[in-house]
């Protein structure tokens, strides 16, 4: 039976070059490997200096000389990939070298994956708001991550300082250009995490210790946290703040969760719309009350809100 070769695909110094160029003019990794035909991971990797195409040629150390090196700077504040760039090696070269001559530092250094406390699994306003969040724009990504991607960099930062109240770290925050505007980015890197989170999604129903909490404002910080991504201010002659969702079984728990912490029911009306997406509408008092009581974290919004 004959041999399988498989070979690595590699990349010339000029493809290299154009995507560090695309990556200094703010375009993302990802939007960068549609442009070029090449693997987002490998763009990464590039951006992060991990890597680098084999035809351009290496600076190599001898071990006492990484050694040395490293010993100068070990102390420093710096993150593994950081020291590895300030002193000119390879990312896993700089790694395994702290991890077998400097073991106390590198575990202080190197990057720990989240473990949820059993308190951190408990519902709270900050866990109702991501949970919100994450029933609208929010989403999982792979096996690790909970991630946010949205044009309103005011939005990503109010979600990325609640995810840091919750777990005490907050997640990574990019920005790059996305069919001709900024588009701004958060997640978080965490097995436990996303597991977590994402078993709230699958059932596709709003968990009960929200619906039924006799804290207020946890109902409160959910609504806001869906309406930050699905809502939208209607200037029209009702005058409405309208949220727009495929999920019906969570648009009629937001209602019910609604009417539970005072908002008029007949000023409630839900759509049901042939294309699959269904909405729920606020008008009259309850607009007032719903500035009160939730409002938005997004700027514009909440102006929109104030005008009418």
């Amino acid at each position: 039976m004959a041999a399988i070769n498989s070979t690595k695909r590699a990349y010339s110094v000029k493809i290299y070059s154009r995507c560090i160029d695309l990556l200094k003019k703010g375009k993302g990794c990802a939007e960068i490997g549609r442009i070029m035909n090449i693997p987002r991971t490998t763009v990464r990797n590039w951006k992060l200096d991990y890597a680098k195409p084999y035809r351009i040629k290496k600076k190599r150390f001898t071990k006492n000389e990484l050694k040395t090196k490293i010993r100068v700077i070990i102390d420093e504040p710096y993150s593994i990939p950081e020291i590895s760039r300030k002193i000119g090696c390879p990312y896993n070269s700089g790694r395994m070298t702290m991890k077998k001559y400097f073991p106390t530092q590198y575990q202080k250094i190197k990057r720990k994956a989240h473990k949820l406390t059993r308190g951190q699994k408990m519902m709270t306003s900050e866990l109702a708001y991501i949970l919100g969040v994450m029933f609208g724009d929010g989403y999982c990504s792979g096996v690790c991550q909970i991630k946010l991607g949205v044009i309103d960099k005011d939005f990503r930062d109010y979600f990325s300082q609640v995810i840091n109240r919750w777990l005490g770290i907050a997640p990574k925050l990019h920005e790059y250009r996305r069919r001709g505007r900024l588009y701004y980015e958060a997640h978080f890197n965490s097995i436990d995490v996303r597991d977590f989170i994402y078993e709230f999604l699958r059932k596709e129903k709003i968990p009960e210790e929200i619906i039924q909490s006799k804290n207020e404002m946890i109902k409160c910080m959910f609504i806001r946290g869906f309406f930050d991504s699905e809502g939208s201010v209607i200037m029209n002659k009702l005058r409405t703040v309208k949220a727009a969702n495929k999920n019906l079984d969570v648009l009629k728990s937001i209602k019910e969760m609604l009417i539970r912490i005072g908002f008029n029911p007949e000023r409630i009306v839900g759509y049901r719309n042939p294309n699959g997406v269904h909405a729920i509408c606020l008008y009259g008092d309850n607009i007032k009350l719903f500035k009160e009581k939730i409002g938005f974290s997004i700027k514009r919004k909440m102006e929109r809100l104030n005008e009418i």
